[in-house]
């Protein structure tokens, strides 16, 4: 069944890609969140919807790791969006999304692992180390009360978001054939 399904990897990464791009925007103080909730709202939706249908693909074809890197996003992504216009008004609201934030961190440093024993390809291992550190650090910024964290976290959210935009180049160049060989 699973040669039956389109490959899903090119629409998973450039899901994730859009959003950690427009979020990172935020943290890293390129846009205020107040200005930026509309388009917030419709990049999550987007990335949201295609990194469920990506993820439902990838299980389809018995890929694990992608299907649980591109379902575990939706997820943190849905959850984002239902707080989004809170998150908008408030930027660091305390304790409790820090150990939130640690948590998605520690999720991505165990996909980071996954990622450089399954050889993904180096694109995706840096997706996924850069989008561990940035939780990390906006975790201490939610701590902290932003400043610095935060703004390193927005940076390091924008590489994750180029590492994205780099996997799903990858990917989309292997449509067709190709496979994981040209990606290392």
């Amino acid at each position: 069944m699973g040669d039956r399904i389109a490959d899903p990897k090119a629409l998973g990464f450039a899901a994730f890609a859009t959003m950690a791009w427009m979020y990172s925007m935020v943290g890293a103080g390129w846009v205020s969140a107040s200005s930026a909730v509309a388009v917030l709202h419709q990049a999550a939706t987007f990335s949201m919807l295609a990194l469920l249908v990506a993820a439902l693909a990838a299980f389809l074809r018995g890929e694990a790791w992608h299907a649980f890197f591109f379902m575990f996003w939706s997820a943190v992504i849905l959850g984002y969006r239902g707080v989004l216009d809170t998150m908008a008004a408030t930027a660091f609201r305390g304790a409790a999304d820090g150990w939130y934030s640690i948590i998605i961190a520690l999720v991505s440093f165990f996909l980071f692992l996954a990622a450089m024993r399954a050889a993904v390809g180096l694109p995706v291992v840096l997706l996924a180390l850069t989008v561990t550190l940035a939780f990390l650090s906006q975790a201490l910024g939610y701590w902290f009360g932003g400043g610095f964290w935060a703004v390193l976290g927005g940076y390091l959210g924008l590489v994750s978001g180029l590492a994205g935009f780099w996997a799903m180049i990858v990917e989309a160049g292997n449509i067709g054939g190709g496979g994981q060989a040209a990606m290392s």
